[in-house]
């Protein structure tokens, strides 16, 4: 009985020294742009930038054959997304979490209301 305790006692202590170890991955996004909610946009322009003046966080890139856009930051942000394919657009806000997370963005023709950007 005693054994079991020991034991019991050891693992524990082994589970907690390992589960306080550092995140250190970096804050990945993969824009996924899409139209009608389900159909991928090719090459359209995906913008991330911080919203405040003299950030140095202002990126661009294109969506690849799939309709993705991926980008990786060293830290954590609040950040503008605006993506644009001819006169289809929508902005929108991202908060970046450690690892690598899905943003999905659907595009709206021009005069639509859900676009949210000019």
């Amino acid at each position: 009985m005693r054994l079991i305790a020991v034991l019991s006692g050891i693992l524990l202590i082994g589970s907690l020294s390992t589960s306080c170890k550092q995140d250190d991955r970096d804050f990945e996004v993969t824009v996924l742009v899409t139209v009608q909610d389900t159909i991928p946009v090719r090459n359209a322009s995906v913008r991330i930038f911080a919203p405040v003046e003299g950030s140095i966080i202002d990126v661009f890139a294109n969506t690849n054959e799939f309709g993705e856009a991926k980008f990786s930051f060293d830290n954590k942000a609040f950040l503008n997304v605006h993506v644009v394919k001819g006169s289809w657009r929508k902005c929108d806000a991202i908060e970046l979490e450690r690892g690598n997370h899905l943003f999905e963005i659907n595009l709206y023709p021009f005069n639509d209301p859900r676009r949210t950007c000019n």
